[in-house]
């Protein structure tokens, strides 16, 4: 989990004011107790003063700014639940939900605009973010925020199996978060239940090799740098961000994703053909918003030893995506 930090390519002027910074600090620290339901998180403004929203089911008002005007809103602190201890089934698992938080809030795309990254005492219950990034990434990045509290413990579990087998952060963080994966309490690496999930999500998974690849190499198309949060605080095009134009995101769990893409390749569907013969004990897929019924299990539905065994290196050795860590020292 070494690959060097570097900011996406838009002319990142931080203007948070060093005062409004640790008020928002303090502010996580003593509301951190009152954090119930899904979002929790506030809005700060240059002038001192700051607007709070408790138990939210998501961070849609983040988009009204809670009504402070534009040129005033210098930050947004939002709760992430880096101890866990909202949710009990987080507390076993050997580090695996430390190990996502410290890619998120050390080494991955978003850390520069994390304003609070170095306090750990603040950073046990959220995350400070700057207002002068575009707001698509705040937004996106208030929305990651919520994963340790929608997301389910199998999917830090998944995070970790792909980490741990030498495939990039951003690449597990695709998979494990972005398909129902999210939904197990327990990770089962044997079950085909790798398609497109969109529910609270900032993506779904990839519709396209190009786009996925996008991600893992930080190049967000899609950013519109004078748009930040500071100044404009419409959410909408989050979901947006990665693809090429011309492209869309995946927007239900029927639609196609970058599985897709490869099986319209010969040679994928043919090697697909071999590994799945060798590999047979895949389950059915049950459904977790309708536990009486079943999701029947279809050619582009993949489980994560198949993507990890199979699908993964396939995209990197015809230079589709680079999916492995050590590709980017």
């Amino acid at each position: 989990m070494n690959k060097p930090l570097h900011w996406l390519d838009f002319d990142y002027d931080p203007k948070t004011d060093p005062n409004t910074v640790d008020k928002a600090v303090e502010w996580l620290k003593k509301e951190g107790s009152n954090f119930c339901g899904t979002a929790n998180f506030a809005v700060f403004s240059s002038d001192g003063t700051h607007k709070e929203k408790f138990g939210a089911a998501c961070h849609w008002d983040i988009g009204n700014a809670l009504n402070i005007p534009a040129g005033y809103r210098d930050c947004v602190a939002t709760e992430i639940q880096q101890t866990g201890e909202r949710k009990p089934e987080f507390q076993r698992g050997g580090g695996d939900f430390e190990l996502f938080l410290q890619w998120l809030i050390h080494s991955s795309v978003f850390t520069p605009y994390i304003l609070n990254r170095d306090d750990s005492k603040s950073l046990k219950k959220g995350i400070v973010i700057s207002s002068d990034i575009p707001t698509q990434l705040l937004q996106n990045l208030c929305i990651i925020g919520r994963y340790t509290t929608e997301a389910h413990a199998g999917a830090f579990e998944a995070f970790r199996f792909f980490v741990e087998k030498g495939f990039l952060p951003e690449v597990a963080f695709s998979i494990a978060f972005h398909t129902p994966t999210r939904n197990q309490s327990v990770f089962d690496p044997k079950v085909r239940n790798i398609y497109n999930y969109t529910s609270h999500c900032a993506w779904g998974l990839w519709g396209n090799t190009k786009a996925f690849n996008n991600f893992v190499n930080r190049k967000f198309v899609g950013l519109i740098p004078k748009q930040t949060y500071r100044q404009i605080a419409s959410i909408m095009g989050g979901s947006k961000l990665c693809y090429e134009k011309g492209t869309t995101p995946p927007q239900s769990t029927s639609c196609p994703t970058f599985i897709n893409q490869l099986l319209t390749f010969d040679d994928f569907r043919k090697e697909l053909s071999k590994f799945r013969k060798e590999d047979t004990s895949a389950p059915v897929i049950v459904n977790p918003f309708a536990p009486r019924t079943t999701v029947t299990v279809r050619p582009e539905h993949s489980s994560c030893i198949e993507m990890a065994e199979f699908i993964l290196p396939y995209l990197n050795e015809k230079g589709l995506v680079n999916v492995y860590a050590h590709q980017f020292g």
